[in-house]
Order: structure tokens, then C-alpha cells, then sequence
């Protein structure tokens, strides 16, 4: 289960942080007020290729409320017996003058 999500420079959030209670969770709100962008997040944590080094998704993905070029996404787990946490580490855009650079996702605990 997920206990907490850090979403930083991803589409409308520039930071969010949300913690969930055990069991089901329901978010709501206004429309654009981010729901997807929270599933996007979760996705993008668990499911993005780690070299990826594809325009449309930055394009897609970092936050217009900022000018970083870094996005971070972070997920806390527990299940009966452990505690972990995954980090997809600091995925960066290129500028023209330079390629890409992949990110790594890292299990920290």
C-alpha cells in the first residue's frame, strides 16, 4: 500500500506532498484541480523507462509553474512484514546544448 507520494516540478505541482491512510483513499476535487496528475505521478513512479530519453514525456510531464528542469517522484510503501520506499531520482530535461540525461529509480529502503 501507498503511505505517502512526493511530487516535485510534475505537470500542475511544483510540490506537493500527500499522505494516505491505510485502506481506500479517495481523492477528490474541482476540476484541474490535479487528480490525474496525482495518478500520472504514481505511474510515471512505478512504471516510466528509466532511459528514457523522450521529448513528448518531458514535455508532458514538467510542471509549467516553475522554470526547473527537474522533476522528482517519490513513493512510500509498507506491506505486512516492511517498510520501503522508492525514489525516482532527479530526471532531468536537456537543453538543446546537451542530451538528456536518464534517471534512475533506487529502492531506499
Amino acid at each position: 500500500m501507498i503511505t505517502q507520494l512526493v511530487i516535485r516540478n510534475f505537470k500542475k505541482f511544483s510540490s506537493k506532498d500527500l499522505t494516505f491512510s491505510p485502506g481506500i483513499n479517495v481523492i477528490r476535487g474541482d476540476n484541474e484541480a490535479g487528480k490525474s496528475t496525482i495518478m500520472a505521478a504514481i505511474l510515471a513512479t512505478l512504471f516510466t523507462d528509466v532511459n528514457t530519453k523522450s521529448k513528448s514525456f518531458f514535455d508532458g510531464v514538467l510542471s509549467w509553474k516553475t522554470q526547473s528542469r527537474d522533476i522528482y517522484l517519490e513513493a512510500h510503501f509498507v506491506n505486512p512484514t516492511a517498510s520501503h520506499t522508492l525514489a525516482a531520482a532527479t530526471m532531468k530535461r536537456a537543453s538543446r546544448q546537451s542530451w538528456p540525461r536518464s534517471w534512475q529509480p533506487y529502492l531506499l529502503t
